[in-house]
C-alpha cells in the first residue's frame, strides 16, 4: 500500500484556476508543482473575493470576504471519488459519537458509486453572505478509484483503489493499493511503499 500523510491546507497552493495533478504513489504534487511524475487526481483552486471599494475616500480596496472552491477530479474515465463517514470513535475527545466498528473504514473499497468530481467550498464574507463550509474533518473520509480502464461496454476492466482519511482542510493521509483490481484498503504499517516508511511525517 502507497500510504502518504500530506497537509494542502497549510501552503501556498501551487496554481489557481487551473487543474493541478497529484500523485497518490509519491504523495506530492506533480512536476513543475512537486515531486509527483503521475497524476492520479487533480486539485483545482478558485477564490472570488467580495471587496468594499474604498478607493475613492482613502484610496484603496479592502477585501471585504471571500468565496473559496477546490475541486477534485480525474483524468480518466470511470475514476472517482466517494464520501464515506468514519464507522467507528476514533479518539476519546468525541465520546458521543456512535461507535459501530474498530475500524474507521471498510476493508473492502466499494464497486460502484464513484463521482468523477467532489467540490468544497469555503465562503465567508461578514454576515453579508453568510458564512458555508462543507469541510467536515472529524466524520468525513473517501474512497478513490485511479487509473480506470473501461471496456468497450462502459465496465470497469482494470482500476486501482484507495481511500483518503480525513477531509481537506487539515492534515491527512492518503491510501492507495498498488495491485490492478484489488479493492483491499486494509492497510499493513510494515509494508508502506509511500515516502514516509513505517513513520508518518507530513510531506509538507
Amino acid at each position: 500500500m502507497y500510504v502518504n500523510q500530506l497537509d494542502i491546507a497549510h501552503r501556498e497552493k501551487p496554481a489557481m484556476d487551473k487543474p493541478v495533478g497529484f500523485d497518490l504513489t509519491i504523495g506530492d504534487f506533480v512536476v513543475p508543482y512537486g515531486k509527483g511524475t503521475n497524476a492520479q487526481m487533480y486539485f483545482t483552486w478558485h477564490v472570488d473575493y467580495d471587496t468594499n471599494d474604498l478607493s475613492a475616500v482613502y484610496g484603496k480596496v479592502n477585501s471585504h470576504g471571500w468565496d473559496g472552491r477546490m475541486t477534485i477530479s480525474f483524468p480518466n474515465r470511470g475514476d472517482g471519488i466517494q464520501e464515506f463517514e468514519v464507522s467507528g470513535r476514533l479518539t476519546d475527545e468525541f465520546p458521543n459519537d456512535t461507535i459501530r466498528s474498530e475500524l474507521r473504514s471498510s476493508q473492502l473499497a466499494p464497486i460502484a458509486g464513484y463521482q468523477a468530481q467532489l467540490v468544497k467550498t469555503n465562503r465567508w464574507n461578514f454576515g453579508k453572505l453568510g458564512s458555508a463550509n462543507n469541510y467536515d474533518h472529524v466524520h468525513k473520509n473517501y474512497f478513490l478509484r485511479v487509473n480506470t480502464v473501461l471496456d468497450k461496454d462502459g465496465n470497469v476492466k482494470s482500476a486501482q483503489y484507495g481511500k483518503i482519511y480525513g477531509d481537506f482542510e487539515e492534515a491527512l493521509t492518503t491510501y492507495l493499493n498498488p495491485e490492478p483490481n484489488s479493492r483491499e484498503i486494509e492497510y499493513d504499517m510494515e509494508h508502506n511503499l509511500g515516502q514516509g516508511g513505517k513513520n508518518f511525517y507530513f510531506t509538507y
